[in-house]
């Protein structure tokens, strides 16, 4: 279920998590009010919280890329619907996703800012209710 404290990443100051190989960027670490740390993908979006900096930086070494595969979960404020969503395009602080589940040619898109998320703009990759869990593609 979808925690609420995860929101709150955005806000936060965010340090990189890049690959030792090559540079690559996988995502960030950033902390949140309560002592955890959240992992987050390269456009913000929280992939997992961890209770120290280095349990958040394994999520992000081991999710981030990852993570732009999943399908995500995204709603412009708390009282809207849920809608189910997959990452086309992913930048540090942004992405653009597809409106639906499946990344087909014509689907409508449309951008998701780290400002948007700090703003109160959810997006998760873990399904908020037992209707859409049947989208959940998150691996473990």
């Amino acid at each position: 279920m979808h925690d609420p404290d995860q929101s709150t990443a955005a806000q936060l100051p965010a340090t990189p998590v890049r690959r030792a190989d090559d540079g690559e960027l996988l995502g960030f670490v950033a902390p949140l009010d309560d002592g955890r740390w959240a992992a987050q993908a390269v456009f913000g979006g929280v992939i997992g919280i961890g209770d120290t900096a280095v349990a958040a930086r394994v999520l992000v070494e081991r999710d981030g890329l990852a993570s732009l595969s999943w399908r995500w979960f995204h709603r412009s404020s708390p009282g809207d619907e849920w809608a189910v969503v997959v990452i086309q395009e992913a930048w540090p602080g942004r992405a653009v996703v597809v409106d639906g589940p499946y990344a087909l040619p014509g689907a409508p898109t449309f951008e998701i800012r780290s400002d948007d998320l700090a703003a109160g703009v959810e997006m998760t990759p873990d399904a908020p209710d037992d209707e859409l869990a049947q989208f959940a593609s998150r691996r473990s």
